[in-house]
């Protein structure tokens, strides 16, 4: 409960479901991660931003893992991955958790704050371009906005899709 936003978890969800807008998107409110809790913040800090793209990736991986094991069981077949018309509904929610995680993963990399790519970045540059992207966080917060209503972030299902594909290749 602590993490929601009425507007990013709540209210654009709906309204996308609703309107039956062909994308969903939303936010929650930021893990609060305090400084000087850590013994070497700026080198700190980029491990525990680290962990939520890394975080995807291991579910990522943990789901190719139980399409492998639903595949051995037999709980699935090959031919629900690939024929047209009707897919399996299990074959169909784990592709969509595939690519849910990887889209997020990447989306976190992006070095910008207050995603976790920015806080990345920050442990590489130099002093003043880390000021220089704090002091411009809001521009750059609302440039990062107008490119995913422009729809720029489409092309991360590009990478995302090619992932997936070669992942389910290998099962």
């Amino acid at each position: 409960m602590p993490h929601i936003d009425w507007l990013g978890t709540v209210a654009l969800p709906i309204i996308a479901i609703v309107t039956s807008v062909p994308f969903l998107f939303g936010w929650a409110k930021p893990v609060p991660v305090n400084p000087r809790n850590l013994k070497n913040a700026k080198n700190d800090m980029f491990w525990v931003a680290l962990a939520g793209p890394l975080s995807n990736v291991f579910l990522f991986v943990m789901g190719i893992i139980a399409i492998f094991v639903l595949l051995k069981m037999s709980v699935i077949s090959k031919n629900s991955f690939f024929v047209g018309g009707k897919m399996d509904p299990i074959v169909e929610m784990l592709k969509i958790f595939l690519s849910l995680n990887l889209v997020l993963a990447f989306f976190n990399m992006i070095p910008l704050h207050p995603l976790d790519g920015g806080k990345i970045l920050e442990r590489f540059l130099p002093y003043e371009w880390n000021r220089w992207l704090h002091e411009h966080q809001a521009q750059l917060n609302m440039a990062l906005l107008i490119l995913l209503i422009l729809g720029a972030f489409h092309y991360l299902a590009i990478p995302v899709m090619y992932i997936c594909n070669i992942a389910l290749g290998f099962v």
